[in-house]
């Protein structure tokens, strides 16, 4: 697999987000970056692009709900994410993205002619770390019955650890 990178680029009031290769743990700060970065200016579109991910761990899919989530609260935008790939899809619809977002399979025309740019941060802290895994986690519970029963051993031992 791909070392996992995250891309972002905007354009007046759009915002494209990129998930490449696999994206994991150590990319949580990165991530959690972009998110706050993207949050501190109003927008109306957003598009997440999961099209080159090979593969997104939970932190990461709880750290993109976090994203989809604030940008409906934030600026009344329901998020579209570009799935083009069945498996990832359905993982998606299985963590509840679908009560989020706008999963499509159709390539975002607003991105056709953005140039994306990687968000760089330097590696975070366990502590940091393990904070980034418990929010992101606790997100992921919030979405549906399902992940609520599927995380809660986890946030419990990290709550406990922390």
């Amino acid at each position: 697999m791909n070392e996992g990178k995250l891309l972002s680029a905007s354009t007046n009031d759009t915002y494209v987000v990129k998930l490449v290769g696999d994206v994991r743990v150590p990319l949580c700060k990165t991530i959690d970056e972009c998110v706050e970065t993207i949050c501190a200016n109003p927008f109306k579109h957003l598009t997440v692009d999961f099209s080159d991910a090979e593969n997104a761990d939970s932190t990461t899919l709880g750290l993109m709900a976090k994203l989809c989530i604030r940008a409906k609260s934030l600026c009344g935008v329901m998020p579209v994410i570009y799935t083009p790939h069945a498996d990832m899809t359905r993982l998606l619809n299985s963590m509840g993205f679908n009560n989020i977002s706008i999963l499509s399979s159709s390539q975002p025309t607003d991105s056709a002619n953005l140039l994306p740019i990687e968000c760089v941060s330097e590696c975070c802290d366990d502590e940091t770390a393990k904070n980034h895994v418990l929010e992101a986690h606790r997100t992921l519970m919030t979405l549906c019955e399902g992940n609520e029963a599927q995380f809660s051993d986890l946030v419990k031992q990290l709550e406990a650890e922390l």
